[in-house]
């Protein structure tokens, strides 16, 4: 989050004489560094043990300790509470990037009249918050639950979205404020999915989320594209919709078992 926020800081500080695909080359330019410590991670990493057959996603039993993972006494199967996480994930993936690489630029340059560096503010601005509300949301979730706080979280998310793709510009402020805590939250989806993920599964079911988190991230920019900017807030509309629902369904699920216990 700091590397993303310094690209933003970056593109805000540029002369406006510089064209956004440059603009865009010199934001990007750190990523040469990874090429440079690629040598450095191979040798770091240790190398796979040979001997055995391993499966190609999900580990195998004997691969689980006797004793058990840590985290397997706490795991009980809950196919619900699972494919709502998924779901969550994928939302969250389609709003993040709709907001960020469609209803942001295209609102901010085309109804408020924003140049490159008032739409890299708003979005240093979500960014910060972001960055200031990772801490207390992952400590509040390993205090209260993280299937409870996901659900307050992506609750809030819709109410971002709301602003975004609807308000006026002081809205629109509001809302990438809001938009800024909830992607706080990102990794609670996934967090959520492996507490409820025997240890025998969780490289498979990992790899299944990232798909839909990944598709997500590409259809959010996709779909808005395609639909154009006279229906820029169709999107954000129906997202609006499943992240407002997904959030209900887990905090009514989590009432409902801190009632029955």
């Amino acid at each position: 989050m700091v590397g993303v926020l310094s690209g933003a800081a970056l593109l805000s500080v540029l002369p406006r004489s510089v064209p956004w695909n440059v603009a865009l080359l010199i934001a990007c330019a750190p990523m040469v560094v990874n090429l440079v410590l690629l040598p450095a991670l191979r040798r770091a990493l240790p190398r796979p043990d040979a001997t055995g057959s391993r499966p190609l996603f999900a580990r195998s039993q004997h691969a689980v300790p006797a004793g058990g993972d840590p985290a397997a006494g706490a795991t009980r199967p809950a196919p619900v509470l699972a494919l709502l996480a998924v779901i969550a994930g994928a939302a969250v993936a389609v709003s993040y990037s709709t907001v960020e690489q469609f209803a942001i630029p295209l609102r901010g340059s085309g109804e408020f009249g924003l140049d490159r560096a008032g739409i890299a503010r708003l979005l240093m601005l979500s960014q910060l918050v972001d960055l200031a509300a990772l801490l207390p949301v992952g400590a509040l979730a390993d205090r209260r639950g993280t299937p409870v706080v996901l659900g307050g979280v992506l609750v809030v998310f819709a109410g971002a979205l709301g602003l975004i793709g609807f308000g006026s510009l002081p809205l629109v402020t509001v809302g990438c404020v809001l938009f800024g805590f909830s992607m706080a939250g990102w990794m609670l989806p996934l967090a959520t999915l492996r507490a409820v993920t025997p240890p025998a599964q969780v490289a498979w079911r990992t790899a299944l989320y990232r798909v839909s988190v990944d598709g997500g991230m590409f259809a959010g920019p996709f779909v808005s594209g395609l639909l154009g900017a006279r229906h820029a807030g169709v999107l954000p509309g129906v997202m609006m919709v499943v992240l407002a629902t997904v959030g209900v369904a887990l905090l009514t699920r989590a009432w409902l078992t801190a009632r029955s216990r």
